[in-house]
């Protein structure tokens, strides 16, 4: 879980800041030879340790538009470390899940050198190079620290050259307390006081609260806590091993005055050391953040004075709060899909909505406001485009998926699929479903049927779908006429079969 949100956040914020704008050039000038900016993820680790990862992302320095394929070259160069820590390629990563695959990487001395080729670039601009696996020496002392160079070409473009820290730090472990479950209604606050234990054996300079939770749900704000799309609390006393402590005023949090009643978010508080929010700074544009206004809170104020820099080693310094929204009134959800007239084998356009009819305003602050609609087409009825938030079920090319997860969805508002639809050329009219609920948890539920009909006295080819009486009258004219003139009696043409396709990514259709 740490990997893949520390990928996910890599990735966003240097679409956002390393890239720089957007520039297509003048039309009539030759496309310029592409450019990558990459960045390798700083190295904080303890001696003897190998359960420790660090992502490599490349940033192209222009859009790439229309996306293409690319080759990529790089080398990781670790000749000044080779006496600390190790890198082996782990493998892909991305926001859901991590998959492992052929190293394009071979060592050579001290050097990695890496090549791909066929690599599209993320949103027009970022590489996903892979993730590396990092080990430190048992020899190595904390203190100790180097650089691993980083070489990177894309095409024939340019060569750039980025650096990366390593450091090997003392062993220290930050534990957090205990887990939080709060509720409060609309507008109204509830208060958490988290609370850090040093589980270790070292004496721990200093620590940060990072509040990995949505920025719009903190109500506090504190001098020495900064505030970006998340919220870091810095503390500087010095934790004594064996001993915890509290913070000196509790967290705010407020949900928004028109939240839905019975809302709910599953957030996340992790306690950092010193050298892990260096990194953190060094890694992600955009922080620290800006600092907050008024009173801080402490844990007991003091200057911590230059120490070694440190590493938690265990996963312990997690936490998680539940935050509620108080009330019995849940939105009321409705889907609602428009009757289509289709003629087989030809093309319609089907729009399945589902409206908050309200109270309270569906956020994706929370995460039972996440709406996951299915859509079950007619039997003979398969669509040929789709919605891009719907995904095709397993094996199916009439069963989707759809999700909405982003933005609002005030009382009163909607959000619409649509898809072009195909139905066979015996299809009589059929109905399917649609219904929708909360992705996560339990908020609301709704349901509709899917209606697709045919026009009214159409001649449909095809005898399956013929209504019985015309078909045997029908047939019995075929046959008569068959034998007074010498032909052959009519036989029905074998279907043509074939294996299914199998759908490249896996039962789940995901």
């Amino acid at each position: 879980m740490r990997l893949y949100r520390m990928v996910f956040v890599l990735l966003v914020v240097a679409v956002s800041g390393i890239a720089g704008p957007l520039s297509a050039g003048p039309a009539s000038a030759a496309p310029a030879l592409p450019r990558m900016k990459t960045l390798l993820g700083p190295i904080t680790i303890a001696p003897g340790t190998e359960d420790v990862t660090t992502n490599l992302a490349g940033v192209l320095a222009e859009h790439d538009d229309p996306v293409r394929a690319h080759r990529i070259s790089y080398t990781i160069d670790m000749s000044d470390v080779d006496d600390l820590v190790t890198l082996t390629f782990g493998g892909y990563a991305d926001d859901i899940i991590v998959a492992s695959g052929p190293s394009p990487c071979a060592l050579e001395g001290s050097v990695l050198r890496c090549a791909r080729s066929g690599v599209r670039p993320s949103a027009g601009f970022v590489f996903e190079l892979g993730f590396f696996e990092v080990t430190s020496s048992d020899t190595a002392v904390a203190g100790d620290s180097g650089t691993v160079k980083v070489t990177a070409r894309v095409d024939d473009g340019p060569t750039t050259v980025s650096t990366s820290l390593v450091r090997i730090g003392e062993t220290v472990d930050l534990a957090s307390t205990w887990d939080l479950r709060v509720s409060a209604a609309p507008g109204r606050t509830a208060r958490i006081s988290p609370g850090v234990r040093n589980a270790g054996r070292v004496t721990v300079t200093g620590t940060v609260l990072a509040l990995q939770m949505p920025r719009e749900l903190i109500a506090t704000d504190a001098s020495n806590c900064y505030y970006e799309e998340q919220v870091y609390c810095v503390f500087d006393r010095e934790l004594v091993p064996g001993r915890s402590y509290a913070l000196s005023e509790p967290i705010e949090l407020r949900p928004p005055a028109d939240s839905a009643q019975g809302s709910r978010a599953e957030l996340m508080m992790q306690w950092l050391t010193t050298a892990a929010w260096e990194d953190w700074q060094a890694m992600f544009d955009g922080l620290p953040g800006r600092p907050g206004t008024g009173d801080p809170i402490t844990l007991v104020p003091s200057v911590a004075a230059a120490a070694l820099p440190q590493v938690d080693v265990n996963s312990d310094q997690y936490a998680g709060v539940v935050l509620t929204v108080a009330g019995k009134h849940p939105p009321k959800l409705v889907v609602t899909a428009p009757a289509v007239t289709i003629r087989p084998g030809k093309k319609a356009m089907v729009r399945v909505r589902v409206r908050n009819d309200g109270p309270g305003t569906l956020r994706s602050l929370f995460d039972n406001n996440w709406l996951m609609t299915r859509i079950k087409l007619p039997k003979g009825v398969k669509a040929v485009t789709g919605d891009r938030r719907c995904l095709a079920e397993y094996g199916t090319t009439g069963s989707f998926t759809c999700w909405t997860s982003e933005g609002t969805v005030a009382p009163g508002e909607a959000v619409s699929f649509a898809f072009t639809v195909t139905a066979g050329r015996r299809f009589a009219g059929g109905t399917g479903t649609a219904s929708t609920g909360a992705w996560v948890g339990t908020l609301s539920s709704a349901r509709a049927t899917l209606r697709l009909t045919v026009p009214a006295g159409l001649p449909i080819t095809g005898p399956a779908v013929w209504p019985g009486g015309l078909l045997v009258a029908v047939g019995a004219l075929l046959v008569i006429s068959a034998r007074g003139r010498g032909w052959p009696a009519p036989t029905r043409r074998a279907r043509r079969s074939g294996s299914p396709r199998r759908d490249p990514r896996g039962p789940s259709g995901r």
